[in-house]
């Protein structure tokens, strides 16, 4: 690495997208590799932090590096390092649990309370040239391109909704959204047996690309001028039944409520989106119909099995980078990541082209 520069990109509390050289990372800890990223999606995460100052309950304050869905290359391994060489590709697994917690030995590690997520503020993110990054998290990804060792991230959170639903071969499964997660999802959805599979959006745009991404998948443009309760019964007459398993990747209510009252006695629905800090339910019908609600916050123990199934060919995530740019034009990337217009799945940054 002698004579490069390392550079990353930013944003503030006042709003901005910039570019600027950032320190080379030191030699590699005991248990840490030197990554050079290449590829790096633009999460949602990423554009609510560049454009509202906020994701979540976590708030721009200080200048910050954004990104945390990425692979590279390894070009320098700590002396403890066994399982990497340099020259492995590699996806990142971003966020880093102190792994001595009780929610961290229980298998909880997404939920411990000191983990060290990349570009949540207070971490630097994946978008910059090289970053030093625990050996353990990260993954060998053979002969997988880099654009899809960056999707394992996204990807992780499509597959711990759908463990979280239980879903199992055959179910009628509805998957609430059509934006990049949801569109994942439904992938997943789909190698996990779910039959019929419904996705549902508000743009024919993005269910017609869901169409030609995901294998037999149902789509239906919600009707706003109907309620909740009469967009459920619509898609309770397109799947042929009531659904067994809903997955809801909008976080907006109405979709809630719909995915709620469009379900079985006994049905689960999980809740990957994330939108109001309060949203109203109807609590008497999931009651009365002892239904299951569930959220999911991140990911546990994924990159291995969503390798494999893309190795496999159970998995074929190859149409679902839409847009890349090289790293000097990330202002124009997360432009269009924002884009409410934009019919992709996801735009990606090439940190090794200008």
């Amino acid at each position: 690495m002698a004579g490069e520069k390392n550079f990353g990109i930013y944003t503030n509390p006042e709003h901005d997208l910039y570019g600027e050289e950032v320190a080379m990372p030191k030699a590699p800890g005991e248990n840490e590799v030197t990554v050079k990223i290449i590829a790096c999606g633009i999460c949602g995460s990423d554009v609510h932090y560049q454009k509202e100052g906020t994701s979540g309950l976590n708030h721009v304050e200080e200048p910050m590096i954004l990104g945390h869905e990425a692979a590279g290359i390894i070009v320098a391994v700590g002396p403890n390092v066994k399982q990497h060489k340099v020259g492995d590709r590699v996806s990142v697994e971003p966020g880093t649990p102190c792994n001595v917690c009780e929610n961290c030995i229980t298998g909880h590690y997404n939920g411990c309370p000191t983990l060290q997520f990349k570009s949540c503020p207070g971490y630097p993110g994946l978008l910059q040239k090289y970053v030093n990054h625990p050996a353990r998290l990260c993954y060998n990804i053979g002969d997988l391109s880099f654009e899809e060792g960056a999707l394992l991230e996204p990807l992780s959170v499509a597959l711990s909704g759908v463990r979280r639903s239980g879903l199992t071969v055959g179910e009628p499964t509805i998957v609430s959204g059509a934006g990049p997660i949801g569109v994942l999802t439904a992938l997943v959805a789909r190698a996990a047996g779910a039959s019929p599979l419904l996705i549902v959006d508000i743009n024919e745009a993005r269910l017609d690309l869901a169409k030609k991404i995901v294998p037999g998948v149902l789509t239906h443009k919600t009707d706003l001028k109907l309620t909740p309760k009469e967009t459920a019964k619509k898609l309770q007459e397109q799947l042929g039944s009531k659904a067994k398993r809903v997955i809801e990747c909008t976080g907006n209510e109405a979709a809630i409520s719909t995915g709620i009252f469009s379900m079985e006695f006994a049905a689960t629905i999980v809740i990957i989106g994330v939108g109001a800090d309060e949203v109203k339910v109807p609590i008497n019908y999931i009651s009365f119909n002892e239904m299951t609600v569930k959220s999911i916050f991140r990911y546990t123990n994924t990159w291995p099995t969503l390798i494999r199934m893309i190795q496999s060919g159970v998995l074929n995530v190859k149409d679902c980078v839409s847009f890349k740019y090289g790293y000097k034009d990330s202002k124009e990337a997360f432009e269009k990541a924002a884009d409410p217009k934009s019919t992709g799945i996801k735009t990606m940054i090439l940190m090794d082209q200008e």
